[in-house]
């Protein structure tokens, strides 16, 4: 187990987030939520927070299609507790109407939505996981990308192209 400093400067283990074997269903069920996800990004990059608003309620339904009943054991709870977290940040993204508020939900359920995808994986696809030091007033964060060229949803216009890919996530 590694520490390191959160964004607030706090000490944290870190676990070594391991892939686990689920049903290929759950996995493009998954997959689906991301493709959902994508667009919400590129309102981000754009930074349009009624269209930011729109996505996220695209994210959720397509969340709420995802059957945890094809999970078993381990895999069941750990997605039951990222579930919550991704449903949860997703619903204040969906209720806020200030960008900046939404860009500091969507650092955060960028984190767990990490864990989702290293745990389960994609379907078919790899995905970039890229970050940006200056977000967030310097604190940094992360967001996916289907293409390795930067298009930070952090600052749009402002800083398009801050940022690098930090890790590759490879199709299952």
């Amino acid at each position: 187990v590694q520490t390191s400093e959160n964004h607030e400067g706090h000490q944290e283990a870190e676990a070594i987030i391991a892939p686990i074997e689920v049903a290929n269903e759950f996995t493009e069920q998954l997959t689906k939520v991301y493709d959902a996800y994508l667009e919400m990004k590129n309102a981000f990059v754009k930074s349009e927070a009624g269209k930011v608003k729109k996505e996220a309620s695209k994210v959720l339904a397509n969340l709420e299609l995802v059957d945890m009943g094809l999970l078993e054991g381990d895999a069941h709870m750990i997605w039951m507790g990222q579930l919550e977290i991704i449903e949860n940040k997703l619903k204040t993204i969906q209720s806020e109407s200030d960008i900046e508020k939404q860009r500091t939900e969507f650092a955060a359920f960028n984190l767990t939505f990490y864990k989702s995808l290293k745990n389960f994986g994609l379907s078919d696809k790899a995905t970039y996981y890229q970050f940006c030091p200056m977000a967030l007033d310097n604190a940094g964060a992360f967001w996916f990308s289907s293409t390795e060229e930067i298009f930070n949803p952090y600052f749009g216009d402002m800083m398009l192209s801050c940022g690098e890919t930090k890790e590759t996530l490879h199709k299952k």
